[in-house]
């Protein structure tokens, strides 16, 4: 489930674009220029095949 993946980052409420029950999902890749992020709007209830556990602090 994401909500319990190290790469999900709840959408605080306060922000124009939260939807309850969303996050984002920021993953670190690496290519030969060097380092990037790649971000996609997911749902915490989602599942993904790259799911890494541990559960952040979500009270930041």
């Amino acid at each position: 489930m994401c909500k319990e993946c190290e790469c999900f980052h709840p959408i605080p409420d306060t922000e124009w674009d939260h939807e309850r029950g969303t996050g984002d999902c920021v993953k670190t890749m690496r290519d030969n220029k060097g380092k990037y992020w790649h971000t996609a709007k997911v749902k915490e209830k989602s599942n993904c095949a790259e799911f890494k556990p541990g559960l952040r602090d979500q009270s930041k």
